[in-house]
């Protein structure tokens, strides 16, 4: 009898997790986030830059008939660089806020659709829905400095407690560098809109805060 309630009560855990999905935040949601990059061509040519980068949830929108949450962003950029000829050169900047896009639940595939600032096109930026095995859509490998070739699959596939509530985390692996975990309804480890992959010795990135509703 023990053995059957042990067996219902995992059943009944399973069944109830696995129907449960929890979306992107669709107002008052903040993620702090950093992204670094390093060079090094020699002791005297070798440099840094670093973005404290903060997104927000702005309010919606209506694109194509379609309902967004649009995303502002604000962008505290240091350089600081090395070379023979110029020597020590430094500079920061602040940006933002401004608009860098918008993005959608679509709870019955489990995926967030995301619509940049300059494109009409869509990009599956988060897809929950993926088995161990899977290989991640890489709306990213466009960008200037990344492999294309590159590819990501889900390696394993747990849950995490944050505030009381199991969220799904699907850990990754990449086919050349670092990779983050995402987690439901918050994103990738490695901050919301940054790559999940790039070379261990030329990029870092990292969510340091996500709060919702004032709630960190």
């Amino acid at each position: 009898m023990k053995s059957i309630l042990t067996f219902s009560f995992v059943f009944l855990w399973l069944t109830t997790f696995s129907q449960t999905y929890i979306p992107f935040p669709t107002h008052q949601a903040q993620w702090n986030c950093r992204f670094s990059q390093f060079w090094y061509n020699s002791p005297n040519d070798n440099g840094t830059e670093n973005d404290q980068l903060t997104y927000f949830t702005d309010g919606d929108t209506v694109i194509n008939f379609m309902n967004y949450t649009k995303i502002a962003g604000t962008d505290l950029h240091n350089t600081y660089w090395i070379r023979p000829v110029t020597g020590v050169y430094q500079y920061s900047y602040f940006s933002g806020p401004g608009y860098i896009g918008c993005y959608r639940n679509d709870s019955i595939n489990r995926r967030v659709l995301y619509l940049p600032y300059d494109s009409v096109n869509e990009k599956v930026l988060y897809d929950f829905s993926l088995n161990i095995g899977d290989t991640l859509h890489n709306w990213w490998t466009n960008k200037q400095g990344f492999n294309l070739n590159d590819f990501i699959i889900v390696s394993n596939i747990d849950s995490v407690q944050i505030d009381g509530i199991f969220r799904k985390r699907f850990m990754t692996t990449s086919s050349i560098g670092n990779t983050y975990p995402i987690i439901e309804g918050i994103g990738s480890e490695g901050g919301l809109l940054n790559p999940l992959s790039y070379d261990l010795l030329a990029f870092d990135g990292h969510l340091d805060c996500f709060k919702v509703n004032q709630k960190t």
